[in-house]
């Protein structure tokens, strides 16, 4: 299992992770990056699937889903 740490304080996270247990920061994985990103910063948005079936990817720029949300 591959672990991520949070680009706020550094703490481990997890894939499934969309929150710092730690920090309480909101973060997004960023599938370019292989890593997790701050939400909202630099305009790093949540897929337009995060509330419906809680994906925890970063939007493609200029769209409302995540690369792998696009395909469904």
């Amino acid at each position: 299992m591959k672990l991520f740490d949070c680009p706020n304080c550094g703490h481990r996270l997890y894939f499934e992770n969309a929150q710092c247990l730690n920090c309480s920061s909101l973060v997004l994985y960023d599938p370019e990056q292989a890593k997790f990103v701050p939400s909202g910063e630099g305009g790093v948005l949540p897929c337009g699937n995060a509330d419906e079936c809680a994906c925890n990817w970063r939007a493609e720029n200029g769209r409302t889903f995540c690369r792998a949300c696009a395909l469904n």
